[in-house]
């Protein structure tokens, strides 16, 4: 697998062995939260953000 990129900072994101799509990574240089899109070819996304709903 090669590197990805970062949406956020367009650094370089090195895949870790047993990737799943979904899962959530943290990029080493900006520290965005990002989203697993695909494995092979290895693509993130900005992961999508949570939002309290506060028992509603």
């Amino acid at each position: 697998m090669s590197d990805s990129e970062c949406p956020e900072c367009a650094g370089h994101i090195a895949p870790r062995p047993n990737l799943e799509v979904g899962e959530v990574l943290s990029c080493p240089d900006c520290g965005a939260k990002l989203e697993v899109k695909s494995v092979s070819p290895f693509q993130l996304a900005k992961a999508p953000s949570v939002d309290e709903d506060w028992g509603e």
